[in-house]
């Protein structure tokens, strides 16, 4: 990377502190559509596998992969403020030492509470509508999902932001849209296919847990948030940020 494509990173990470600061509800209002988003292509997923279920598992767990790349896509396309994204923009911000540690640590918690209102509103919405008929598939799938040990939810989780931070590179860098579009599939459906694991969504799968699976541990799923939280800020703040920054010509 050059040092203008630094300077690209830090600036976003920038704009990012002075828009919490100055619009806070517009900060909020963009955390919760993105957690909006993350709901839609998660949704779609599990309808799809909830549809090839029965005869064909694979296509199933296709076809959702390329659904959940949805999320990101509209992210990349339309906006908004994403928990996991940030981990790597805003650490990046911090090792150019364009903006401070705590300043970081603030945009994560703000977009990771506007997330979790965005994702857990829209699953309510899904549940009330009646609309879903994911009731069987829920209760098969959920378990190997949840009570898996913490130390692979831990690393599955920092392989996820991996991936889907470096789309969010590419979405930043790539100024086709048709190049956004293919990068950002290949790299969303490939941890989605692969099972890794990403919090924003499971604040959604979970939400899906208490509400057609109920008889999985709210206990558990809590600690297992938290796990897939921290791997998730490992695997785009420190396993993709830091190395990208040393990699510019000016570091």
């Amino acid at each position: 990377m050059t040092y203008k494509d630094v300077e690209m990173i830090s600036d976003v990470a920038m704009v990012k502190v002075d828009l919490l600061k100055d619009y806070k509800e517009k900060y909020y209002t963009r955390s919760i559509v993105a957690g909006f988003f993350i709901a839609v292509a998660m949704i779609l997923n599990l309808v799809s596998n909830n549809i090839f279920f029965q005869s064909s598992p694979s296509a199933g767990k296709l076809v959702g992969a390329l659904y959940f790349s949805l999320a990101i896509l509209l992210i990349v396309m339309i906006g908004g403020e994403l928990f996991t994204g940030n981990n790597f923009v805003m650490a990046f911000g911090a090792f150019d030492k364009k903006v401070g540690w705590l300043q970081a640590i603030k945009i994560w918690c703000a977009s990771y509470i506007g997330n979790l209102v965005g994702t857990v509103a829209f699953c309510l919405i899904f549940y009330w509508a009646g609309a879903s008929g994911i009731e069987k598939y829920l209760e098969s799938f959920l378990p190997s999902k949840v009570y898996i040990s913490y130390s692979e939810l831990f690393f599955r989780a920092i392989l996820c932001n991996f991936l889907v931070c470096l789309a969010v590179l590419c979405g930043m860098r790539i100024k086709d849209d048709m190049g956004k579009i293919v990068m950002v599939i290949f790299l969303i459906s490939g941890f989605t296919i692969s099972g890794f694991e990403y919090s924003i969504a499971n604040m959604g799968y979970y939400t899906m847990s208490v509400l057609f699976a109920p008889s999985i541990s709210i206990y558990r799923l809590i600690v297992n948030l938290v796990v897939v939280t921290l791997g998730n800020a490992v695997g785009g703040g420190l396993l993709l940020a830091y190395p990208m920054r040393k990699m510019s010509l000016n570091s």
